[in-house]
């Protein structure tokens, strides 16, 4: 329950003590309104007119009394969206402002809204271009030249890990799933030496069905 949410219903709650269970919500988002419908902590009455009137339910008034108590723990390490679970603590230590559960439904939230994910429209790596917009309306954290040099920087550290990895024994053939892939100073392959091996003499004879190799090696 976000406090937008707790202010509504504590406001429908006094209304409905004072003899008036149905009034309106003038001001109120229509996705806070919609998120208290969804959990059933509010009932819509459609008017004659055409206005529409709400009033909180007896479950919203249940949600709403819990809600009401006070915290037993530090209410800074709260998450203020949900106000229940503990704020997301990182693997380095940092402390998030919301929960995981909550953290995942705003940025799923923002990414289907297309929110802004910055302040400013500068690449913050060279400090001159803007940032680069990709074709469906989403803005990159670097501009097009910077991101070509962080993706080609980023790819051979990745190579030169997998090497690493391959060479202490710990990548696996995707095909036999047995023995360690083969590899070599300047790139890893995803099938031993035996697979890959088959998997090459498959793809020539793919390739070229009619050379004198591929019908030597038919059944």
């Amino acid at each position: 329950m976000s406090l937008r949410m707790k202010r509504v219903l504590q406001y429908l709650r006094d209304a409905k003590q004072q003899d008036w269970p149905f009034v309106d919500l003038p001001g109120v988002p229509k996705q806070t309104v919609k998120a208290l419908t969804k959990r059933a902590w509010i009932y819509e009455s459609p008017g004659i007119d055409g206005s529409v009137k709400y009033t909180i339910t007896d479950s919203g008034e249940r949600a709403l009394h819990l809600f009401e108590k006070p915290l037993r723990s530090n209410p800074h390490k709260i998450c203020p969206e949900c106000g229940i679970r503990s704020k997301h603590v990182t693997a380095s230590g940092r402390m998030e402002g919301y929960c995981i559960e909550c953290q995942r439904v705003l940025s799923r939230r923002k990414w289907e809204h297309k929110a802004t994910r910055f302040k400013s429209n500068t690449c913050p790596r060279c400090q001159k271009r803007e940032r680069h917009q990709y074709p469906n309306g989403r803005i990159a954290t670097y501009c097009e030249h910077c991101n070509r040099v962080t993706k080609r920087r980023n790819k051979r550290k990745n190579k030169q890990r997998k090497i690493e990895q391959a060479r202490r024994g710990e990548l696996i053939c995707i095909r036999c799933k047995t023995n360690p892939r083969h590899f070599t100073d300047k790139s890893v392959y995803d099938y031993c030496r035996d697979c890959l091996r088959q998997y090459m003499n498959e793809y020539n004879d793919r390739r070229r069905p009619n050379s004198q190799v591929a019908r030597s090696r038919e059944p």
